[in-house]
């Protein structure tokens, strides 16, 4: 950007010092041509200079700089919207066992554990609280036909 910046002010100063020296020299006759010559070859060295001075080898190092932040950049992205949606899974399960749960008048609190692949599905249930041994074999029977989290999986701890 500062290079940008100090680009632009040079052919500023270069034109208003062409503007100056054409007011100085307001003859229209060899001095006046002359001056209009020299401002111009002036005005075009300052614009050509520093493109002509330009490397491809600056522009490559700073596409190669915006390509490490743009992965890295998408690579956070991934990350936060995986993270997101484990906890959508995770509220969503959670909350449909506790539905569940009311139905049989139980009194528990569900800890979902989810597998690690890309998309995570419920693989394991800790339930923990008061339950008949009625509702609990309903509620376990419902969370392996419904969410296909097989018996061996859930795990009870009974409070009194």
């Amino acid at each position: 950007m500062d290079g940008l910046r100090s680009y632009i002010l040079s052919i500023v100063a270069t034109c208003l010092c062409c503007v100056i020296f054409r007011s100085l020299v307001q003859g229209k006759g060899s001095a006046g041509a002359a001056v209009n010559t020299m401002c111009a070859i002036i005005l075009a060295m300052t614009v050509i200079y520093p493109v002509a001075r330009f490397r491809i080898k600056d522009l490559s190092q700073y596409t190669q700089t915006l390509k490490i932040t743009a992965d890295s950049l998408a690579d956070d992205g991934v990350n936060i919207s995986q993270s997101q949606l484990r906890s959508i899974i995770s509220e969503k399960t959670c909350t449909y066992i506790l539905e569940k749960a009311s139905l049989y008048d139980c009194d528990i609190e569900v800890d979902v554990i989810l597998s690690e692949e890309s998309i995570p599905t419920p693989e394991q249930v800790q339930i923990t609280g008061s339950a008949s041994p009625y509702a609990r074999t309903k509620l376990s029977q419902i969370i392996e036909n419904d969410l296909g989290i097989p018996k061996e999986m859930q795990k009870w701890t009974y409070q009194n």
